[in-house]
Formats: structure tokens, sequence, C-alpha cells
């Protein structure tokens, strides 16, 4: 189930990137301003989201070091 997520999410990233350069090249700038700002969201939420997870990760093994 987690896999199957995260393949969902990255393939919703990159056709999100890719339909905001194509709707800009079309001409419809808005809306793939849109779609940009959509990648935007998306990406910064993974990216904290891996943070905090890899922070839990070295605290927990550095209290089991000591």
């Amino acid at each position: 189930m987690k896999e199957k997520f995260k393949i969902a999410i990255i393939l919703i990233l990159i056709a999100s990137l890719v339909s905001s350069f194509v709707l800009f090249f079309i001409g419809y700038y808005l809306v793939g301003f849109f779609v940009g700002g959509l990648f935007i969201c998306i990406a910064s939420i993974i990216g904290q989201y891996a943070n905090q997870t890899s922070a839990m990760y070295v605290q927990k093994h550095n209290r089991r070091d000591l």
C-alpha cells in the first residue's frame, strides 16, 4: 500500500510539472500557473515530511547508541 502511494505521488508530480509547461507553451497561462503552483505545494509537503522522518530516524538511532 505504501509503495503504491509513493508511486502515485511521483506520477502526479511528474504529470503536473509536464502539464504546467505544456499549458504555458500552448497559451493557457493562468491554468499553467495554477498547475505549477500545485506541483510546488505537493513537492514542498513531501520535502517537509521527508525531513521530519529522517530527523526522527537520526534521533532514534542516536539514543540507541548511548
